[in-house]
């Protein structure tokens, strides 16, 4: 009988050591971004979808780049990119804990990456707006313009 427990109990903790990488465990295959933008209140999408309003915090996916784009009225668009970056802690543990099995696992669920940087802060610029002014004789039918920011 003791026998049988001990093999029951290591074959369990084998496929466990197969089925899971050290990270996908103890890291998590999402991490969580603050976003703000100044000024506050622009609407953020993030690869295509429409996530929140500056200042939040996500939760987003280790395994791939994210697109972000800040939009607010009177502000011209701006984008940024949150970049999955090797993280090296994650190949230590496995060396020590999952083998080449963990290795894989984290890789492919995204455990093994760091998105970078964590906090993302935009600053939005202002869009402009042409105002015309009459041309005078003095001006000799030139057109002047000033660039003032848009309200």
């Amino acid at each position: 009988m003791h026998g049988t427990s001990c093999c029951v109990l290591t074959l369990a903790l084998g496929l466990l050591g197969i089925s899971s990488g050290c990270a996908t465990v103890t890291r998590g295959t999402t991490q969580a971004i603050h976003i703000n933008s100044s000024p506050t209140g622009a609407a953020v999408n993030i690869d295509g979808s429409q996530r929140g309003v500056t200042p939040f915090s996500i939760e987003l996916a280790r395994s791939r780049d994210h697109n972000l784009k800040f939009s607010k009225k009177g502000y011209l668009d701006a984008t940024f990119t949150v970049r999955r970056k090797f993280s090296g802690s994650s190949l230590t543990g496995n060396i020590l804990l999952g083998g080449l099995p963990g290795m894989a696992v984290d890789a492919l669920s995204g455990a093994a990456y760091d998105l970078k940087p964590e906090t993302v802060l935009v600053t939005l610029k202002p869009q402009e707006k042409v105002v015309a002014a009459t041309p005078s004789e003095k001006d000799e039918g030139v057109l002047i313009t000033d660039l003032i920011p848009e309200e």
